[in-house]
């Protein structure tokens, strides 16, 4: 039927006998009645308090209305309820991001049903979890947040907030950076349909991590460890104590990992001059930061030769301390001072560093030396060696014998040389020594290790063997005695350990 059909009714009257009847016709125009809804095409609403219901009317063109009935197709996006007072109102009210459909269906009181439609869009933004971490100037520092647009047509554009810059602050982006312990509240705004959409919020929990705390400079040597640390202040500004801490040191040879103490510190063991960045990963509520601290290690470093002689100028050296991390040395003042094991063979004095050889001297002697700097004190050992020439001075010609070193430390190289080869020859490697004519000459004993070299020169004498007395005889004459010495020129040997023997080519 079509708006504003005719319809017709044709009546049949019959009598009572059956025998009459009269057929009457009427018309009437019958009007198909239409529902409007008020508010365009869709209806915007938002998540948000105060723009979160929206209301709408229905109305009738033709008859009256008996009951008005109002239907959601998705109750978790949009609900809806008639008005208690008039019931072809209705208030719409978001539940969740997205699009639905509200029905209204009118019964008339003369017995039809009209029925209508309207599409809801309820915007929502999300900002995920409802809470986060971050830590300053950290690895997470920073922070992304990604929105969610439910029902928008297109990604919106956002504006973005922070209730407190001071501890949180967010760009354009949704780049949340971390400025200082506390906390902050982060929210974005988009617009559609002349609705504007501010996101659920998102708290800030700001951690701040201190850097490395303890000292920077260290000193090689028993008692001379010290503490590190890093403190962690809580959202409430107070200090926090549930945090990981994992340590690490770039050069182990220089300062080990620090170790565990009973309380969050950690020890530092110097143990190589040099420097060495120690770092801590700091893992706190899920979050993870780095903090990294470079420390100078200082080592006693002691310089000076360590060969002497008996006498001469050799027979004194100057020790040189100096405090030393890598080429650096410290600049600030050190006191030193000296002592030797035993002073045996060596001694030092205890302000200079002078080492002496005694004049008795053979073999090594440890000398200790001290700094004190800043309350703490290094060690350190140097060995010297008083070194001299041991063996037979006097030769008859054609002899050979030794010369040998009295001490001969490892490490070192010994070579032997003589003065004038016409007196007497030496090998260089052994110090064998064979007399060639009567005089005397130096035999040179060099020690050297690296640049170091030490001479300890020995005078050697070659006597010749001399025989005075008759040559000719006459067979009546009687014995005559021939005399023997050991001469030098002039020079006779005035030793008691030579024996001489005799003996003749010939008795005929």
């Amino acid at each position: 039927m079509q708006e504003n059909d005719n319809l017709s009714w044709h009546i049949r009257i019959e009598d009572d006998d059956g025998l009459t009847s009269r057929t009457m016709t009427a018309s009437t125009i019958v009007r198909e009645a239409h529902m409007s809804i008020t508010g365009g095409e869709e209806v915007v609403i938002t998540t948000n308090e105060g723009t979160n219901t929206g209301t709408i009317r229905a109305e009738v063109d033709e008859g009256t209305v008996k009951t008005w009935t109002w239907t959601s197709d998705s109750p978790t996006v949009a609900t809806v309820s008639a008005d208690a007072s008039d019931s072809s109102q209705a208030t719409i009210t978001a539940a969740g991001g997205g699009v639905t459909t509200i029905h209204v269906e009118a019964e008339l009181t003369d017995g039809r049903v009209v029925r209508s439609s309207k599409n809801v869009r309820v915007l929502a933004v999300s900002l995920g979890t409802e809470t986060d971490s971050m830590i300053v100037n950290g690895d997470a520092a920073n922070l992304t947040i990604t929105p969610v647009a439910t029902a928008f047509p297109t990604t919106p554009s956002y504006t973005w907030q922070s209730s407190n810059p001071d501890v949180a602050t967010v760009n354009a982006s949704g780049a949340v950076t971390a400025v200082s312990y506390g906390t902050a509240v982060i929210t974005a705004s988009a617009s559609y349909g002349g609705k504007t959409v501010i996101s659920s919020a998102k708290t800030i929990s700001v951690y701040e991590v201190s850097e490395i705390q303890g000292d920077s400079i260290g000193f090689v040597g028993t008692g001379n460890d010290f503490n590190v640390e890093v403190q962690v202040t809580g959202p409430d500004g107070n200090n926090y104590s549930s945090f990981s801490q994992i340590w690490h040191s770039s050069r182990t040879a220089v300062a080990p990992v620090p170790s565990v103490t009973n309380t969050n510190a950690r020890k530092v063991t110097p143990a190589s001059g040099g420097t060495t960045n120690i770092s801590v990963d700091v893992t706190v509520a899920g979050k993870t930061a780095t903090r990294q601290k470079t420390l100078t290690i200082y080592d006693l470093v002691v310089s000076g030769n360590t060969l002497l002689s008996r006498t001469g100028t050799s027979s004194s050296l100057t020790l040189t301390p100096s405090l030393k991390s890598g080429s650096t040395t410290y600049g600030e003042s050190v006191t030193y001072s000296y002592s030797s094991e035993n002073g045996t063979n060596a001694t030092v004095n205890t302000t200079s560093g002078v080492v002496t050889a005694k004049s008795t001297g053979d073999g090594s002697e440890t000398i200790t030396v001290t700094a004190t700097v800043n309350g703490k004190t290094l060690t350190k050992t140097h060995t010297v060696y008083v070194i001299s020439v041991s063996g037979n001075t006097n030769f008859i010609e054609g002899e050979s014998a030794p010369l040998t070193a009295t001490t001969k430390p490892i490490g070192y190289t010994y070579s032997w040389a003589t003065g004038n080869t016409s007196r007497a020859q030496v090998v260089a490697a052994t110090g064998m020594v064979t007399a060639i004519s009567e005089g005397s000459t130096t035999i040179t004993l060099t020690v050297t290790k690296g640049s170091e070299s030490l001479a300890v020169a020995t005078t050697i004498t070659t006597y010749a063997l001399s025989i005075s007395g008759n040559t000719l005889y006459a067979k009546t004459a009687g014995a005559k005695t021939l005399t023997a010495s050991l001469k030098n020129g002039s020079t006779s040997y005035s030793g008691t350990d030579i024996t001489y023997s005799w003996s003749s080519g010939t008795t005929a």
